[in-house]
């Protein structure tokens, strides 16, 4: 009786090891060189330029910490190993760091973050639809209702 419930034993085991082996391997997502997002959320980074880099009254080394803002941009310039250098592009005139600005996250951390923009996307593009589903249905309150002069459209 031992041996026959051995028997079953290594057989569930070899059975199961076989089927974990042949478990389709889920893939990393690729990041590729350039990809460009926009920044949904405000943070702070850590400056890697090798060189200083200023502006208006503020410049920042390598080492500082600055913030990126929602609507500024971040392009990849690298990824190597688990770290993805990323380049900020914004308006000079905003807030926070500098158009230029290089600073490194994690691949967690940036696919996170094109989640969040693409998740921004998608929302904006929803939120229009439904806009032009509501002028394309002419829903209007009367208050809010286009009205028309003797002359034709005000």
């Amino acid at each position: 009786m031992r041996k026959i419930g051995l028997m079953i034993f290594i057989c569930l085991l070899a059975c199961s090891a076989d089927a974990f082996a042949k478990r389709p391997k889920t893939r990393a997502p690729e990041i590729k060189r350039d990809e460009i997002i926009y920044v949904t959320e405000w943070r702070y980074v850590r400056v890697v330029n090798l060189a200083s880099i200023a502006k208006e009254f503020s410049k920042w080394q390598y080492g500082d910490e600055c913030a990126i803002n929602g609507g500024g941009m971040a392009q990849v310039l690298g990824v190597v190993g688990d770290k993805v250098l990323l380049l900020y592009v914004v308006d000079d005139d905003s807030f926070g760091c500098a158009n230029g600005v290089m600073f490194f996250v994690s691949r967690q951390e940036y696919l996170r973050m094109k989640a969040s923009y693409e998740k921004k996307l998608r929302a904006e593009q929803a939120e229009k639809e439904l806009v032009r589903k509501i002028l394309d249905a002419k829903q209007w309150s009367p208050a809010l209702k286009p009205q028309r002069t003797k002359g034709g459209a005000r």
